[in-house]
Parts: C-alpha cells; structure tokens; sequence
C-alpha cells in the first residue's frame, strides 16, 4: 500500500482518502444536529439580507 501513497499513481489516493474524512465529518453533523441549529441561523441571516437588498430588475429590451 505504501507505493500508492508514494506517488506512482498521482495524488489519487489522498484525494480519496479526504473524500472519505469530509462523508464522515458531513454524517456526523447530522447525526448530531448540527443543521438543526445552523440551519435556521442562516435562514434567519439570509432573509434578513434579502430584505435590507431587494432585486433590481432590468427593463425588457425591444
């Protein structure tokens, strides 16, 4: 295993390997809430924003 990591086949096996950490880490925040609470944050955030900068809209072009 340690040619893999050496570099005969291009950085393909550390790519997957932090494939793998960011799955992990990813169930992780959802088995243990943490959308829960940074979900509605960020909407609240988001709304906000939307709010204080509505869209301009273009005229439409002959």
């Amino acid at each position: 295993m340690n040619f893999l990591w050496a570099g005969t086949v291009s950085t393909n096996p550390t790519l997957l390997l932090a494939a793998v950490v960011l799955l992990f880490a990813a169930k992780g925040a959802m088995s243990y809430g943490g959308d829960r609470f940074l979900m509605p944050v960020m909407m609240k955030k988001v709304q906000a924003w939307k709010q204080n900068h509505p869209r301009k809209h273009m005229p439409k072009s002959a």
